[in-house]
């Protein structure tokens, strides 16, 4: 992972930006730009920007979409995430 999406994670306030973030690790991984997923997904960029930016929330069926073109199970990458939410909030309480 790298160094960007590790702060973004560690500075996540939901469960949902960790999602979002390892998300945006999988595409970037495979090559894919936020243009080719927002085509993919058939939103516009600035849709692409506002999930991005937690301004908008992702439905099922583009989550479903993403996790597809990246290879990732989006169960697997549920849990992972729940696990990075619960440490890195537990170094809070």
């Amino acid at each position: 992972m790298n160094k960007g999406i590790i702060t973004a994670i560690e500075k996540a306030e939901t469960l949902t930006e960790i999602i979002v973030s390892l998300m945006i690790t999988g595409y970037k991984n495979k090559g894919f730009s936020s243009r080719e997923v927002a085509e993919k997904l058939g939103i516009h960029k600035s849709g692409m920007s506002r999930i991005k930016n937690g301004k908008y929330q992702l439905d099922l069926s583009r989550f479903l979409i993403i996790c597809a073109m990246t290879g990732q199970n989006p169960i697997e990458l549920m849990k992972r995430a729940e696990a990075l939410f619960t440490s890195t909030h537990e170094k809070h309480v």
